[in-house]
């Protein structure tokens, strides 16, 4: 495939998806009322294939017939139910297990007892806000800038500010019938290589000059520094990531769906004193590192692994050691793909979201 994805093209031209029958009968959606116990299932199991599923809208049906035919309440998220329910045994850091710190007969109480409630009792503050959702025939540039605006909704009686990496697509019947990702995106402009190729070619060190990203304004965290450090810095601020850095040099990063999955309130004082260092994703050529003369076909290729980065470190990388140059963020590959297409010299804002 070598033709370029068009800004102004419709999302149903520009994604087989949206017209694969197959695709559009296996996509997944909830109802207010349905309890969590089947959200958190369907989100561990409900992907083609068995996969786990990022995203679930959360429709109020206009037709019982028909679930995924009416309004969109909200747009549950893995980092939603990590906050909400205790994380799986293999993340729990193993002195946290050996000291004892956790009482499983409470937890498990607990769990049951978050799984009883609808996903409106249990998720309230995601309903006091109206999620992005996206028409099929609108363009690709719509879908752009939902996917990379800020959203505010009420959570807890405060204002919180949050980004949606996946938006729900919908046809002129109100039925859902799809889901669009900034991977499915980067998916497909690094499939259609000799059509971006001023785009893909394109350094990383280019894409950092026309940001404007300033090294010093990074927020970055210690080793030592707990989990709860990195939730309430997350709490702060709008991005996803944190380099965490040792000394002079960068050694790991962190994301904010791996810190929240710890924010259980049974877990508290048990993870309280546990530190980054024994749960971020140390820095690695192959997963989370690129240079500043590669190309942004090679950053993509990044986002594209399984285990789907939302940030990667910029630097060279010796003996372990990541002297960090910038941080590059998939928000920063969204916003100048389409700055470069629309002839924009440049893009506004920082990487670090």
């Amino acid at each position: 495939m070598s033709d370029r994805m068009n800004i102004a093209g419709l999302l149903e031209s520009e994604f087989e998806q949206f017209r694969n029958t197959a695709i559009i009968q296996s996509m997944k959606s909830l109802k207010p009322s349905d309890k969590v116990a089947i959200l958190d299932t369907v989100m561990r199991r409900g992907g083609l294939g068995g996969r786990p599923i990022r995203h679930i809208p959360i429709i109020e049906p206009v037709d019982p017939k028909d679930p995924k035919r009416g309004c969109l309440k909200a747009l549950i998220s893995k980092v939603d139910v990590a906050t909400l329910l205790s994380p799986p045994w293999d993340l729990i850091p193993k002195d946290v297990v050996d000291q004892g710190l956790i009482d499983i007969r409470s937890l498990s109480e607990d769990t049951k007892r978050v799984c009883r409630q609808t996903i409106q009792e249990a998720f309230q503050g995601n309903f006091s806000g109206k999620p992005p959702e996206v028409h099929y025939k609108a363009s690709l540039g719509t879908a752009l800038r939902l996917l990379t605006d800020s959203y505010n909704f009420d959570s807890g009686g405060s204002v919180k500010t949050r980004r949606y990496k996946t938006i729900p697509v919908f046809n002129d019947q109100s039925s859902l019938i799809g889901m669009l990702s900034y991977m499915d995106i980067l998916r497909e402009i690094k499939a259609r290589d000799e059509g971006h190729e001023p785009f893909l070619n394109k350094t990383v060190k280019q894409l950092l000059d026309q940001i404007g990203q300033e090294i010093s304004k990074i927020e970055t965290i210690e080793p030592t520094d707990s989990i709860f450090d990195a939730i309430s810095l997350f709490e702060r601020v709008s991005f996803t990531h944190l380099p965490v850095k040792s000394g002079n040099f960068t050694v790991a990063i962190v994301d904010d769906v791996l810190v929240r999955t710890y924010e259980h309130p049974a877990f508290f004082e048990a993870f309280s004193h546990v530190q980054l260092e024994n749960i971020a994703s140390p820095v690695d050529q192959n997963k989370n590192v690129v240079s500043m003369n590669d190309p942004l076909r090679s950053v993509i290729g990044k986002f594209l692994q399984d285990d789907r980065p939302t940030a990667v470190l910029v630097g060279e990388l010796k003996h372990g050691k990541l002297q960090m140059e910038g941080v590059i963020s998939y928000l920063d590959i969204l916003r100048n793909f389409q700055a470069t297409f629309l002839n924009v010299n440049s893009v506004q804002g920082s990487s670090q979201e």
